[in-house]
C-alpha cells in the first residue's frame, strides 16, 4: 500500500489485563493468530464451547483474548508500515461532541447506571476504592485521530521497527474510583429520574464475593421469585427471574474489572498532547487532565434517561413524582422486613 499514510488498529488497555502493569508495548501473543482462526473456522460450535475455557486460560473472556491475540497478529504483519496500536480504557458516553452525553448501547458501566436507575439492580461485587478507568467515547475518537496524525509524521520507511502503542485511560491523567462513580451517578441521576423506574434506587456495591452473593439472593432472586409467583397466579408469565438472570450474567463479566487494580503506562498520550498545537488541542479535545467529572456525569445520567431509555425531558415532573411514591413504598417495605426479622428471631431465640 504505497499511498498508506497511517494505520490504526484499535484494540483495549484491558487486552492485556492478565499483567498487572501493563506498558505501552505489544506483548506475547497468548495464542498464535493464524492458529485461533483455524480453531474457530473448523470446530463445530459445541466443540468450541467446550474447549474455551482451555482457550482462554487466565483471561477473563473472549473479548480480551482476541484483542491481545489481534495486537500479535498486527506487530507481525506490519513491517515497513505506519502502523500504530490505540488502546483505550472502557468507553462511555461523550463528552461534547456531536452532542453531550450521546450513548447508544448498554454496555459496562452504562448499563450498570441504567439498571440501578430503574431500581432493578440493587448490589454488584465491586471495589468501591478501585480506580474506574473510563474514557468519553469523543475524547477517545479524537485522541485517536491525533495518534493517526503522529504516526504518519513519524513514519520513516526505513528507519528502525518499532510499533507505536498508546494507551489511552483515565486512570493516571483524571482517576476516579468506582465509589466516586456510584456517587455521582445517584447525585446526577436524582436530578433526571425516569418515568420507567420500576423501584426506587437502592445501589450498593461489595468487594467481597461472600457478601455481594447474599445480598443478590436477598435483593435480586427473592424479590423476583414473589414477583413471578405473583404473575403467575394472576395469569401472567413470569419475567423477573429470567432478567436478573441475564443482569447477573452481565455484571460478573464487569466485576472482574472492578475488583481489580492495574498501573497504567501512558507516556505516549502524554507526549501526544505537548507535541499539539493549542489551536489543535481545542479543535481534537482529548486532554483527560481538562475532564471535569462532575460537569460529564451531569449530563451523562441525563443522556441515559434520553437515548437509552427513551425517556424524553416533558415527563421530568411526572417522573419526580413517581420516585418519590417509590421513596416511600420503599421505606414502608423496609419497615415492614425489619419487623418480620425482629419477629423471626423472637420466636426462634429462647427467652
Amino acid at each position: 500500500m504505497p499511498r498508506l499514510k497511517a494505520l490504526l488498529h484499535v484494540s483495549t488497555i484491558y487486552a492485556n489485563c492478565v499483567h498487572k502493569s501493563i506498558e505501552e508495548r505489544v506483548y506475547p501473543p497468548a495464542l498464535d493468530g493464524e492458529q485461533l482462526i483455524q480453531i474457530t473456522q473448523n470446530l463445530p460450535a459445541g466443540a468450541l464451547e467446550r474447549i474455551t475455557p482451555d482457550l482462554l486460560g487466565d483471561y477473563p473472556n473472549t473479548y480480551t483474548l482476541t484483542k491481545q491475540v489481534g495486537e500479535g497478529v498486527v506487530l507481525a504483519e506490519s513491517t515497513g508500515m505506519p502502523v500504530a496500536i490505540f488502546r483505550p480504557a472502557i468507553v462511555v458516553s461523550t463528552y461534547r461532541e456531536p452532542i453531550p452525553a450521546w450513548i447508544n448501547n448498554m454496555y459496562g458501566p452504562t448499563g450498570v447506571t441504567a439498571a440501578a436507575g430503574v431500581g432493578l439492580l440493587r448490589t454488584l461485587h465491586c471495589d468501591a476504592r478501585v480506580n474506574a478507568n473510563i474514557v468519553p467515547v469523543d475524547m477517545c475518537v479524537n485522541s485517536l485521530i491525533v495518534s493517526a496524525w503522529e504516526v504518519a509524521a513519524r513514519f520513516q520507511p526505513a528507519g528502525p521497527l518499532e510499533l507505536p502503542v498508546y494507551n489511552y485511560g483515565s486512570t493516571s491523567a483524571q482517576p476516579i474510583t468506582w465509589g466516586d462513580f456510584r456517587t455521582a451517578s445517584r447525585t446526577f441521576g436524582m436530578q433526571y429520574p425516569t418515568i420507567k423506574c420500576a423501584w426506587y434506587y437502592s445501589f450498593h456495591m461489595y468487594k467481597h464475593y461472600a457478601l455481594y452473593y447474599l445480598a443478590s439472593l436477598l435483593f435480586h432472586v427473592i424479590p423476583a421469585l414473589i414477583v413471578d409467583v405473583l404473575l403467575l397466579c394472576v395469569g401472567k408469565a413470569p419475567r423477573l427471574l429470567k432478567a436478573y438472570k441475564k443482569i447477573h450474567k452481565f455484571t460478573a463479566v464487569m466485576s472482574y474489572f472492578a475488583t481489580q487494580e492495574w498501573s497504567i503506562e501512558s507516556t505516549a498520550i502524554e507526549k501526544q498532547q505537548l507535541a499539539m498545537s493549542p489551536q489543535d488541542r481545542r479543535l481534537f479535545f482529548c486532554d483527560l487532565k481538562l475532564l471535569d467529572w462532575p460537569e460529564f456525569f451531569q449530563s451523562y445520567c441525563k443522556g441515559i434517561r434520553l437515548y437509552l431509555l427513551q425517556d424524553p425531558l416533558e415527563t421530568l415532573p411526572a417522573a419526580q413524582a413517581h420516585l418519590d411514591r417509590l421513596y416511600y413504598a420503599h421505606q414502608v417495605l423496609k419497615g415492614v422486613a425489619l419487623w418480620a426479622l425482629i419477629w423471626i428471631v423472637w420466636r426462634l431465640l429462647p427467652f
